[in-house]
């Protein structure tokens, strides 16, 4: 039996399924009064209504249609096999409840015995109200079946479809020649005898050589005989009965003689039939047994071919899937190492590039700042961050050196990859968590460029004010000498002139103090279109548009040192200028007294500002900023800091992998 022959072997057929339909739906009878063959019962079936083929051969000795009967009798035998195969077949992936319920007589119930065979299929039901329904009338029994482990069976209600009428019967069928284990009468309930019997799998009768053809070749050739055999039998059995009561009743000798004569004539006929009709049922279980084995074993064989198939297949499904990962693993473990090789030279250069990166930044930075005339006070810590670069050199060859990182051959076995495989996880997993922090150098590196920029930012912004205040300053002296140098006349000292110029003076002087306490402007965000837009705004209001030589070198420096769009500087000078409001001075126009008392408000106003400046002053210091560029320089080391402690490990830890594969793939 080939492969593609056993896999259609273990599948219930269409022609198996087919004589299911006809078991439950026609042939219930034929094929269990085949099942268990006996020719006197098969012709009182008969007698009762039961339509069973051939029975009525025996009105009719000339029948020529003899082998014909045979061939439809072989068909039933056909159809049972059918069944005991399909039931094998079904319960291979179906599984049978542990006990049923029959619903029979009292007379079939007690015939049930311990050690015979229940020669016919068995149909049962999971509902015991059920089972109820097909008891005998005044003779019920219900005979509850304990059924044994792969007992072969069919449930109905999976090959009748869910509209048949047996559908409410939840039939159960059991196979023919199941072996009876216990038989035994339980209680009585109401008009119900209950009984207990176990069943178990059927030990069927192989065929001997040549026994199948000849067997099947006497059912064909003389069924039909045996029938008419049998009912003879059943004749002379009647006639039998008939003699014997008249016996019983005879009264004359001569009578008595004849009959006695009869009896013995008649007992001597039947014992010559009875053996007969004995070797034909037989041959009927026989050849019934014989072909149900065939079919088991056939889906048996069958079933070892497909499953010993199966195994071969998932053998080399397992063989392909472990050579797959064999594979897999190899250029899994060749891809570790090769990142773990380019991250010993990786992660270094990268802390190179970025250290350098880092000074260039603070370099340029330092000489714009210089040019500009700004503090820049962020001195990079060299002496820190070299030693750490250092200590990280130091460890990246403590790897190098205790890991030999080989690639894996090609052939090397699954068992050898996994040896490795956890040094290489160890070793992957160390440099990959390394080069993961080392990627954060350039984050801190972006850091510091950011808080650098915004520092020269704040500090020209600090520089314009100053320059301011100095302009301003100068302005204030300028008009102190002007004034202190301004004659009074005798006229002039009696209108007042000479108090109004001590209070003029006064003021100015409260104004110098005034600017030199004031606190510098803090804004929260700075930018330098924005402060110098301040200075030519101030320039413009206070320096009729001339700027001191001071702002004007400070002015082309920064313009040159940053990207400076004139167009959006020259919209913010405008808007600031039209946002301040117009003033008039209306002091000319003032009488003296009325300037004096102006001046004199003027006064206590700057001594109170002077004053509130000073509070400032002595609670927070002149306003001093400081620079937010060293955060990043602290990052950076901090990043250092956190790849030496992740490259660091034990003298003991520091053999992480070594996979010295030799090339012939076999001492790693």
């Amino acid at each position: 039996m080939n492969l593609e022959e056993a896999r259609g072997k273990i599948i219930i057929t269409p022609e198996e399924e087919k004589s299911v339909g006809d078991y439950i739906n026609h042939f219930h009878t034929q094929i269990n009064v085949l099942a268990s063959f006996d020719v006197l019962k098969y012709l009182e079936l008969y007698r009762k209504g039961w339509g069973l083929s051939g029975a009525e051969i025996v009105k009719d000795s000339g029948n020529n249609n003899a082998e014909e009967l045979g061939k439809t009798i072989l068909e039933r035998i056909d159809d049972l096999a059918n069944v005991y195969s399909a039931m094998c077949k079904y319960s291979e992936t179906a599984r049978c409840p542990s006990y049923l319920y029959r619903g029979t007589s009292n007379n079939s119930a007690r015939k049930i015995k311990k050690g015979k065979s229940y020669d016919r299929l068995i149909s049962t039901t999971t509902s015991l109200d059920v089972a109820k329904t097909f008891t005998e009338y005044d003779n019920a029994a219900i005979v509850k079946i304990h059924v044994g482990e792969d007992i072969p069976f069919l449930d109905v209600d999976d090959f009748v479809g869910i509209e048949n009428i047996h559908r409410d019967e939840r039939e159960i069928i059991l196979s023919p020649f199941s072996r009876v284990t216990r038989s035994e009468y339980s209680y009585k309930n109401e008009s119900f005898s209950y009984y207990n019997v176990g069943l178990e799998k059927p030990e069927l009768r192989q065929f001997e050589e040549g026994e199948k053809e000849q067997f099947r070749e006497r059912i064909k050739k003389e069924f039909s005989k045996i029938l008419e055999i049998g009912s003879e039998y059943s004749r002379l059995d009647d006639e039998g009965e008939i003699n014997f009561y008249r016996f019983q009743r005879a009264q004359n000798s001569e009578d008595v003689k004849y009959l006695r004569e009869k009896m013995d004539e008649n007992f001597n006929e039947k014992s010559k039939i009875r053996p007969i009709l004995n070797e034909f049922s037989e041959i009927m279980k026989n050849y019934i047994q014989g072909l149900c084995l065939e079919r088991q074993m056939e889906f048996e064989e069958a079933s070892k071919i497909v499953e010993q198939e199966n195994r071969r297949r998932i053998a080399e499904e397992i063989a392909k899937r472990q050579e797959e990962q064999r594979i897999q693993e190899i250029s899994d473990c060749n891809s570790q190492i090769a990142y773990s090789n380019e991250s010993l030279s990786h992660i270094p250069s990268n802390i190179e590039f970025n250290y350098n990166d880092l000074k260039l930044r603070s370099e340029n930075f330092y000489k714009m700042c210089s040019n500009l005339g700004i503090p820049f006070n962020s001195e990079i810590d060299k002496e820190t961050i070299e030693s750490y670069i250092n200590k990280i050199k130091e460890n990246m060859n403590n790897i190098m050196v205790n890991s030999k990182l080989n690639l894996i051959q090609e052939e090397a076995s699954l068992d050898d990859v996994y040896k490795i495989k956890d040094g290489i996880n160890n070793t992957y997993t160390v440099l990959a968590n390394a080069s993961s922090i080392s990627n954060n150098l350039s984050n801190t590196v972006k850091m510091y460029n950011q808080q650098a920029l915004e520092d020269i930012k704040r500090n020209i912004d600090f520089k314009i004010q100053e320059m301011m205040r100095k302009a301003k300053l100068e302005q204030l002296e300028n008009k102190k000498i002007e004034i202190a140098n301004r004659k009074v006349s005798f006229w002039g000292q009696l209108t007042g002139q000479k108090k109004l110029k001590e209070i003029e003076l006064k003021n100015l002087e409260l104004q110098i103090e005034f600017e030199k306490t004031k606190p510098v402007v803090t804004k929260n965000r700075y930018s330098v279109h924005d402060s110098l837009s301040d200075m030519i705004v101030f320039s413009n209001e206070s320096l009729n548009g001339l700027m001191t030589p001071e702002m004007q070198d400070f002015y082309y420096n920064v313009l040159s040192n940053f990207g400076i769009n004139k167009d959006y500087l020259d919209r913010l000078v405008y808007e600031k200028l039209m946002a301040k409001p117009a003033t008039i001075n209306h002091s000319d126009k003032m009488h003296t007294s009325e300037r004096i008392a102006r001046l004199n408000d003027d006064n206590i106003y700057l001594q109170q500002g002077i004053q509130n400046n000073n509070y400032q002053n002595s609670n927070l210091g002149f306003q001093q900023y400081t620079n937010i560029t060293n955060h990043g320089v602290a990052q950076f080391i901090k990043v250092l800091d956190d790849i030496s402690r992740a490259t660091e490990v034990e003298s003991q830890e520091n053999a992480l992998i070594n996979n010295n594969v030799r090339q012939d793939g076999k001492d790693r």
